[in-house]
């Protein structure tokens, strides 16, 4: 009887081991999977990072939202970065472009052309330098950079063009900020230089007849 005893016990330890070698093994594979599968934060960031084309010379504007009637709270030049949200799509704007969603160097959405074009955006390259330290990209330009602030006592009218000719599409009174699409400049035909802005409505205004003064000031 008491060999009968310890041979009951012995079959059921084992019965116990057996059931939880079956219930445990699964869940010890698929999280060996789970974790060869899961990316890297680095391969993340690789994956969503792209750079602005280095034909997109005047750089891109960063919306609030799809459209270039939206608010502008920010801007990246040529060959400069950007992130994608996680799970990006092309969106069409009532313009017509193909707009995307970034989460940096500041959240918001930058146009990406027109379907059948070329792209305003390639794949980042991830230079380093010969100890394989990666490169620093260049600093991003902020809304602080293209700020201005109208000093221009009559305060200044928003044209269609870069032409004292051209619609007039709005207006920006004394003492007032707008938001520079780029820090280009465009003569007119009266000899005036143009600048062309993004916010608070997208079009240009005059900065003045450069030696004689600007009419505009930085943003303090």
């Amino acid at each position: 009887m008491k060999v009968g005893k310890g041979w009951n016990r012995s079959a059921v330890s084992l019965g116990l081991l057996s059931l939880a070698a079956s219930i445990f093994a699964p869940a010890m594979a698929a999280a060996n999977t789970a974790d060869a599968q899961t990316p890297t934060v680095a391969q993340t960031q690789r994956d969503l990072c792209r750079q602005v084309f280095r034909e997109r010379l005047e750089g891109l504007v960063i919306y609030q939202e799809p459209s270039p009637y939206s608010f502008a709270v920010g801007g990246v030049g040529v060959n400069q970065q950007v992130t994608l949200v996680p799970d990006f799509v092309n969106l069409v704007g009532p313009d017509g472009q193909n707009w995307i969603q970034i989460s940096a160097p500041v959240p918001g959405y930058i146009s990406n052309g027109y379907t059948g074009g070329q792209s305003n955006l390639v794949y980042c390259s991830f230079a380093t330098t010969t100890d394989g330290v990666p490169v620093a990209p260049a600093p991003v330009p902020t809304p602080g950079d293209l700020c201005r602030v109208v000093i221009q006592p009559k305060g200044l009218a928003v044209r269609q063009s870069p032409d004292p000719a051209s619609a007039v599409v709005g207006g920006v009174g004394y003492n007032e900020t707008l938001l520079l699409e780029s820090e280009a400049t465009f003569p007119g035909p009266d000899g005036r230089l143009w600048v062309p802005i993004v916010s608070p409505i997208s079009g240009y205004v005059s900065s003045g007849y450069g030696s004689a003064g600007s009419n505009l000031g930085g943003c303090s």
